[in-house]
């Protein structure tokens, strides 16, 4: 492979390694919430511990049948 093409393939697993790592943060922090509702926390609670706004927290609750 030449130089450039080195390049553009690293950038991209650079770009696609970070890109999964973010969705999967935010999948880890959607599930901690939804734990949060399943042990009866409060909304206000799960977003200032989680840093999601409480309409997350409340869609995926009515989204999982927790609200």
């Amino acid at each position: 492979m030449c130089n450039l093409s080195e390049g553009i393939y690293e950038r991209g697993m650079e770009s696609g390694f970070s890109k999964g790592q973010s969705e999967g943060r935010a999948e880890g922090i959607l599930e901690i919430a939804l734990e949060m509702l399943r042990e009866h926390f409060p909304v206000d609670t799960i977003a200032r511990i989680t840093k999601l706004d409480a309409a997350t927290s409340k869609e995926a609750g009515r989204k999982h049948g927790l609200l």
